[in-house]
């Protein structure tokens, strides 16, 4: 009974484990979700047409393959207290991105999202995951935030996330520890698939002299 309880037990682990990897809004599950999933969680799309996967502050991060438009994209408007969500599927009909925009969404959300690892963004967003991705990585400081409309982000083995939070009203700085609850209400979200990110491209090797002219 006791070597039972240790396996079920190691099960379970096994198993929260993978959905701390697995990112989720909604009912949606990246990387798994169908379109036809996603029409029965939030009905009729407004729209439904081929795209490309473009995301203007992550762009270089992403595949050249995601600047062609073969990519279905749904979108609704006011469905699930969401002023509006786009869906972009892969070829095979996976989810690829989430991208939704809201009303008066609290920040709160934020902790359920994306393991709930949220840091102010930088001026640049390119390079703030790039340092997450760097074996070298630091860990983020507190950062003044004055400005009414500042971003954050998240890394996962799986998604690049980011968010863009109103801050008001914006009398003083306020300072954002990495794991504190952001100020302001969120304003959008979008959670893409690292399935797409860019993979390096391994270096030519370096031809030696052969000392002869």
């Amino acid at each position: 009974m006791k070597i039972a309880g240790i396996f079920a037990a190691l099960f379970l682990a096994c198993i929260a484990g993978v959905g701390q990897t697995t990112e989720r809004w909604n009912g949606l599950v990246l990387d798994e979700t169908t379109p036809l999933q996603a029409i029965a969680l939030f009905g009729k799309p407004r729209l439904d047409r081929d795209s490309a996967l473009h995301v203007y502050d992550i762009q270089p991060l992403l595949s050249a393959d995601t600047a062609k438009r073969n990519f279905q994209t749904l979108e609704w408007e006011n469905v699930q207290g969401s002023k509006s969500i786009m869906l972009t599927f892969s070829a095979d009909d996976k989810l690829l991105m989430v991208f939704a925009s809201f009303e008066n969404e609290g920040t709160k959300s934020l902790e359920s999202l994306c393991g709930g690892n949220w840091k102010p963004a930088g001026q640049s967003l390119v390079n703030d995951f790039r340092a997450e991705m760097s074996s070298t990585a630091k860990p983020g400081s507190t950062t003044p935030v004055t400005k009414m409309v500042y971003k954050v982000f998240a890394l996962t083995p799986r998604a690049f996330c980011t968010g863009y939070i109103i801050n008001e009203p914006k009398t003083s700085a306020v300072l954002l520890p990495a794991m504190a609850a952001f100020p302001g209400t969120l304003s959008d979200i979008t959670i893409v698939s690292r399935a797409v990110e860019a993979k390096a491209k391994p270096k030519a090797p370096v031809k030696k002299s052969s000392g002869k002219r």
